[in-house]
């Protein structure tokens, strides 16, 4: 997706202080937004970070106005059973309703669709 404001696009993994500081910002003006900031650097080292699903949107400025990113419950099992994910995902309020949450999470929709695993 992109606009004439903000534009989504793969997570790379120098925008992790970025994330945490918009983390940090989407929590102080919406405290149902989860407090990720601190723990985004450990998620994605983790082996169950799912990194080429991880989007952010970035506006004209190079601020971040939203994040999704994806992480398995579970190992993904070598007998091809279907994988177990959780999708966390936000978006700075004033840029909610206009399909931005949509855009950052319809790679990791595709992804499940198409493994038929759960999120």
């Amino acid at each position: 997706m992109t606009s004439a404001a903000v534009s989504v696009r793969e997570l790379a993994r120098g925008d992790l202080d970025l994330a945490g500081r918009f983390c940090d910002r989407a929590r102080a003006a919406d405290p149902l937004v989860e407090p990720f900031a601190q723990r985004l650097p450990i998620i994605a080292e983790g082996p169950r970070a799912l990194l080429a699903l991880w989007r952010v949107a970035q506006d004209e400025h190079g601020a971040l106005q939203g994040i999704a990113f994806v992480a398995l419950r579970e190992p993904l099992g070598e007998r091809g059973e279907s994988a177990t994910a959780d999708l966390y995902a936000a978006v700075a309020p004033d840029l909610r309703r206009q399909g931005l949450g949509r855009a950052l999470c319809d790679p990791a929709l595709e992804w499940a669709l198409g493994r038929r695993a759960t999120l």
